[in-house]
């Protein structure tokens, strides 16, 4: 079958990326209760890396038969398999669990002998008892804080609970069916903004999401590392593009190798594009995603100053603007471009020497990429 462009997901979303996992991840395996004709090869996904303003998902399926409209049945029939799966159809409405709760929540889960079921479970949560938060409660997956206080398992369901054909087929090819009186788990970069002086809570506050998306981030969640302890400085939501086709079991090696909880990344597997998604946690337990997020191109050659940057979320507001084929950096990413430590950046700074802020970005200096490889250039430091 001809490959399929997922013209509706960008690699520069991270609530898209998730989507395009979660799209691979249930077409590869799906609940014992759905009733699906396997392919006869494991299905494919790779992303479009030559244009760093489209970078799209596209998806290989064995078989002629396998066109949008096969592809579409098996998402719905899998969808309708989670909704009424334990996971999701129980008692357990958040993931805000004790150790006791979350016991009780993974017997459950266990006792449907489902290894599909278990794994996501184990993406959501960390049962571990040595890895309690200051609250006493189990680790769940910094995914969770952005939704605010809705209540996190039930705004899943309810999502899938609704979500159509016609909305699986629209996050894959426009995003434009969308639907402002559902819950959202508030993962796109729409969402990167902070509540802490917003008088309106996540749980309450309405904005046209596209549904279909939004489930299939949800389901994205499978094909992530096991939840593990929160690291002592920023959570967030990593990811690589890959130019080589993934499977499933791919794509999951990949992400446990970005999330430090397994071995690098391998070599040998082609240009690799990686985002960055911090989430910031306020005080009241409102969470949303941060800024300072960019695409770098890795896997290029050891000479790391020839990476590319591609910025895809700045926040704040800018003083002038950036021309489409200019890059804003901070400091952070200077570093980065030039292979040294931030440090290093400070004292170029401090002494003049490095090439002017171009533009602020949220009260802070941004640097052109395209002067930095000028400056470069001429300082004989690229």
């Amino acid at each position: 079958m001809p490959d399929i462009v997922l013209t509706g997901l960008r690699g520069t979303d991270p609530r898209d990326v998730l989507a395009a996992q979660g799209l691979l991840a249930a077409l590869s395996e799906q609940p014992k209760g759905a009733k699906i004709r396997k392919m006869r090869t494991a299905p494919t996904l790779r992303w479009t890396l030559d244009d760093p303003l489209a970078l799209r998902p596209i998806l290989h399926t064995s078989g002629t038969k396998w066109d949008l409209e096969a592809v579409l049945g098996v998402l719905d029939v899998d969808r309708a398999a989670w909704v009424e799966s334990p996971v999701l159809h129980g008692d357990v409405e958040d993931l805000t669990l004790s150790v006791a709760d979350a016991a009780r929540w993974l017997a459950a889960i266990a006792d449907a002998d489902d290894p599909v079921l278990m794994g996501m479970a184990r993406s959501l949560i960390d049962p571990d008892p040595l890895h309690l938060t200051s609250t006493g409660l189990v680790g769940r997956t910094p995914l969770h804080f952005t939704s605010g206080k809705q209540r996190w398992v039930r705004a899943a369901r309810q999502l899938g609970e609704v979500t159509t054909p016609d909305h699986l087929r629209s996050a894959l090819l426009d995003g434009t069916e969308k639907d402002d009186t559902l819950p959202s788990l508030r993962w796109g970069i729409e969402d990167s903004r902070s509540y802490g002086t917003s008088r309106v809570a996540p749980a309450t506050e309405r904005a046209a999401r596209p549904v279909g998306k939004e489930w299939l981030a949800w389901r994205g969640l499978a094909a992530q590392p096991p939840a593990a302890p929160w690291p002592r400085g920023p959570m967030g939501f990593r990811w690589l593009l890959h130019a080589k086709p993934f499977d499933v079991e791919d794509l999951r090696r990949l992400n446990a190798a970005i999330a430090g909880t397994a071995p690098d990344v391998p070599m040998g597997i082609g240009p690799l594009m990686g985002g960055w998604a911090p989430v910031h946690r306020a005080e009241h337990g409102y969470g949303h995603f941060g800024g300072g997020a960019a695409l770098r191109l890795a896997g290029s050659g050891p000479d790391r100053r020839r990476q590319i940057y591609v910025a895809f979320h700045v926040p704040g507001e800018l003083v002038s603007p950036i021309p489409p084929q200019d890059i804003p950096l901070g400091i952070p990413e200077v570093a980065e471009m030039f292979s040294v430590e931030r440090g290093t950046v400070d004292k170029w700074i401090q002494r003049g020497i490095m090439w002017p802020a171009r533009w602020k970005v949220g009260g802070t200096d941004a640097w052109s990429y395209a002067d930095g490889v000028a400056w470069g250039k001429q300082t004989g430091r690229w």
